[in-house]
């Protein structure tokens, strides 16, 4: 899939990923602006993608912003933050149709002129935002943190990791909170706007078939970055002692209750053992076929929907279920009783291989579309892993149960959380 790559440093700090590829029609643009997740400045960056959307001063409206890319054969352009552990990222993609297919030998230099005046040249008013457009998107965002709550599942595992990352960077949402967004006005969010712009390490990824000299000329040539000192982004911290299992219960008007149990895996994504890890987890709660799923909601009827999932770049690992709270004590004890079987080695030849099989076949979904691919490529570079699919999934074929049952053996329960059933008095 992948014809070559180039990757070069065009400014401080800012490099250049070439990727060619003859695979798609389209070419898509990522730039990727990497900042530290911080309370301070989560609900800040938020709100700028937002904002940066709103109009430049070239294409002051929302109307001609969208004229423009209609102009280039119907580009699309995104912008918004992501968390990848403690890196907090602003994403900007642009995916437009290759100029073989069209009729326009000059496409590419005009997205990332489109490109370069949403990021660089965002509209302005009185050499700051407009206010009536920041309030707008405030009080969007407020309304998104405050959704969160409106589904418990996605509450429950977002509890989880707040009270189990307490005093950590993570337990930050990828959004902030409403207090800071509160806080922010169009000045303070426009210089941090400036700051973030000068002082991030940015990467620049291309895929697409093209000629590397050409690219390479335009990007250098049209997106400009004024730099300043860069600033330094630290490794999430992995290795966190649990002293003792926190216990988290709240009482809410809810159908079913959520348990959430967080475990530290003490396993990095670096480590030669992650690989095993991620098998692991698929194997205990991935699925249909999973021991999760299969000895407690199919053999025991105990819970509604039940799964595990890793968070690569904090080394955590999180089981969700949906049960009844009388339920509670038997389903922890039966999460318990399957891990420890895997440490134990009860792991059959089939369940490794429908594990295999489902982390490959997600793998190779990775190249079906030029965004899912990008995303991989950028996340293989922040964990400078091999960025060819191909051997990874030769490394996963090659794990054997007894480096799965190792990883297994390296998690500590850290936090269970726990969403029960609000009780409601008969008033009669």
């Amino acid at each position: 899939m992948i014809n070559d790559i180039k990757i070069v440093e065009i400014n401080k700090k800012i490099r250049l990923h070439l990727i060619e590829s003859s695979k798609f029609k389209t070419d898509l643009i990522g730039i990727y602006i990497k900042r530290p997740l911080k309370e301070s400045e989560a609900s800040m960056n938020a709100v700028l993608t937002r904002m940066l959307e709103r109009g430049t001063m070239k294409y002051k409206t929302t109307k001609e912003f969208n004229e423009k890319l209609d102009d280039l054969y119907g580009a699309v352009l995104v912008s918004d933050v992501h968390k990848y552990g403690e890196k907090h990222v602003f994403q900007f993609k642009m995916q437009i149709p290759d100029k073989k297919y069209i009729d326009s030998e000059n496409i590419f230099e005009e997205s990332i002129e489109m490109l370069n005046e949403m990021i660089n040249n965002p509209l302005l008013i009185d050499g700051t935002f407009n206010e009536e457009f920041l309030k707008q998107e405030k009080r969007n965002l407020i309304q998104t943190i405050k959704s969160i709550k409106d589904d418990k599942v996605t509450y429950a595992i977002h509890k989880c990791i707040e009270n189990m990352c307490e005093n950590e960077p993570y337990r930050i949402s990828q959004n902030g909170s409403v207090d800071e967004v509160e806080k922010i006005n169009s000045e303070n969010l426009y210089q941090h706007y400036r700051k973030v712009l000068k002082t991030s390490p940015i990467d620049i990824c291309v895929i697409g078939d093209m000629e590397f000299d050409y690219i390479e000329k335009i990007i250098r040539k049209k997106l400009i970055f004024e730099r300043d000192e860069i600033i330094k982004i630290d490794r999430e911290k992995t290795d966190v002692e649990v002293n003792e299992v926190k216990l988290i219960e709240e009482e809410m008007d809810v159908t079913q209750a959520k348990l959430t149990l967080g475990y530290r895996t003490n396993i990095r994504y670096e480590d030669a053992n992650y690989e095993a890890s991620v098998l692991f987890a698929s194997i205990l709660g991935g699925g249909a076929s999973s021991k999760l799923f299969n000895e407690i909601r199919e053999e025991k009827s105990l819970c509604y929907y039940i799964y595990a999932k890793l968070e690569k770049f904090k080394s955590i690992m999180l089981i969700a279920a949906g049960i009844n709270s009388k339920d509670k004590e038997e389903v922890i004890e039966l999460i318990k009783n399957s891990i420890l079987k895997i440490q134990n080695g009860e792991i059959s030849d089939e369940e490794l291989k429908i594990a295999k099989k489902s982390v490959i076949s997600s793998l190779k979904a990775r190249s079906d579309y030029p965004n899912s691919f990008i995303n991989y490529y950028y996340d293989q570079t922040l964990t400078r892993k091999n960025i060819d699919i191909g051997k990874t999934i030769k490394k996963y074929q090659s794990i054997s149960i007894n480096e799965i049952v190792e990883a297994s053996k390296k998690i500590k329960l850290d936090t269970i959380h726990f969403i029960k059933e609000k009780v409601h008095l008969n008033e009669n």
